[in-house]
């Protein structure tokens, strides 16, 4: 008489239940990467400042207000504004260069570039003893400025080296700029107000002297300026979007949460056990081989030198190791594995891995050793095992042969460090023979 089985839903039912069932979570991560997508690859505005834009004004700039005797002449002719100078010695800091005040709409000093991530400087060329540019934004802080002195306007710099002389695009990101010390030094302005600020923008203004003071003459010229950002910053949307996805939480998932995590760290613990089952020996803890080998690649990043990644490798197998079995008794030799496999830790540094080769067989890899420092190594095992590993009235000793070379030669070396060992055997036991 046959049994009636239940009949199991197919893969493709379970499927659509599970759509189903998270149906709101799917919408939520469409609408998330949606909006993500879109504010990376769109969402994008600009400001396009030429010559013939209305909302800046144009002018000279030169260090004469501050007693210098500098030079400099303003073009506007050829669809460009160009700077002639001569940075001449004065009692201050010499410098020409150009002024871009910003207006707004309604011809109202300032405009607002907090929404705005990244400022092109397209430079027409220049030529003379300037390659190197300070650009500088000063910026309206009613909490430090200072009605008719221009100079309590917030300065934010930023140097600009051009990639060619002739024309070129320069991208400068907005968030680079930073208030100079000097300015906040001679303005002895509070810590409080340091904050960059983008919001109420007067001037740019692009000058020679970056770095050092450059006398002598030259000139330089600017097509146009740039402003590039994006309707929503990208903090500000992830904000929203954490904001969102808090309220479902906290309206729906909470318990569910609850659940997940407790399957989450249950199945972790699980993953772990089985990892440490995979890879280690249960006799002794050390590695397996297969933990061995997957611990292979990570070799190269302990090595001293990562250029040059070396290491020695020792073959470790106890002399007569069946004899002590058949005598002793299998718990006995068990023991003794487990004594030995305690010692080679003893023995171990922080970067070195050790493994249970097979049997009563063990191997030792130590990364970065010099190959003058490894037959000493094994030399201070192989004399521990001997005054150290005795079960009752038997001494136990131990053959090892050592290999020395590079990390990615693992396989060759413990090839050699093996006929070493058998070398060792052969030689009368208890002892350390090193590979040719």
């Amino acid at each position: 008489m046959s049994e009636n089985i239940p009949s199991q839903p197919s893969v493709s039912t379970e499927f659509l239940n599970l759509l189903l069932r998270e149906r709101v979570v799917l919408l939520l991560l469409a609408a998330t990467f949606g909006a993500l997508a879109w504010q990376h690859w769109g969402m994008n505005r600009s400001i396009l400042l030429n010559h013939d834009a209305s909302s800046i004004r144009v002018s000279a700039v030169d260090d004469n207000a501050g007693g210098g005797t500098s030079v400099c002449t303003l073009d506007t002719t050829g669809g460009a504004w160009r700077i002639d100078y001569d940075v001449r010695p004065g009692n201050g800091w010499a410098f020409c260069g150009i002024s871009f005040a910003f207006f707004s709409a309604d011809s109202s000093p300032g405009i607002d570039l907090s929404g705005f991530d990244t400022l092109v400087v397209n430079f027409q060329g220049f030529e003379g003893v300037n390659s190197s540019f300070q650009t500088q934004l000063r910026t309206m802080d009613t909490n430090i400025y200072q009605e008719g002195d221009p100079s309590s306007l917030k300065h934010q710099n930023m140097i600009l080296f051009p990639e060619v002389a002739t024309a070129s695009r320069n991208a400068m990101p907005l968030d680079r700029f930073v208030i100079p010390p000097w300015w906040v030094a001679r303005r002895k302005v509070p810590v409080r107000f340091l904050n960059p600020d983008r919001h109420d923008v007067r001037e740019l203004e692009i000058l020679t002297s970056a770095d050092v003071i450059r006398l002598g003459q030259g000139s330089f010229g600017i097509r146009s300026l740039e402003f590039h950002g994006k309707w929503i910053r990208q903090e500000t949307l992830l904000k929203i979007l954490f904001g969102v996805w808090l309220a479902y939480v906290v309206v729906g998932l909470v318990l569910r949460l609850y659940k997940s995590f407790a399957s989450i760290r249950a199945l972790q613990r699980q993953t772990s056990q089985l990892q440490e089952l995979a890879e280690h020996d249960p006799l002794t803890r050390l590695h397996n081989r297969r933990g061995l080998e997957n611990h292979l690649s990570a070799l190269a990043s302990r090595s001293i030198d990562p250029a040059n990644p070396v290491m020695g490798v020792m073959m470790v197998d106890l002399d007569h190791f069946k004899t002590v079995n058949d005598t002793l008794g299998h718990d006995a030799g068990d023991e003794i594995l487990r004594r030995l496999a305690g010692l080679i830790q003893e023995e171990m540094r922080p970067n070195n891995l050790a493994a249970r080769w097979g049997g009563e067989e063990f191997i030792l890899l130590l990364p970065g050793i010099p190959v003058a420092r490894l037959l000493p190594a094994a030399e201070k095992v192989r004399a521990r095992v001997e005054s150290e590993l005795q079960y009752k009235d038997h001494r136990i000793t131990a053959s090892i042969g050592i290999a020395h070379g590079r990390v990615e030669e693992f396989e060759a070396l413990a090839k050699r460090a093996d006929e070493a060992l058998y070398r060792a055997k052969a030689a009368g036991r208890n002892r350390v023979e090193v590979a040719g």
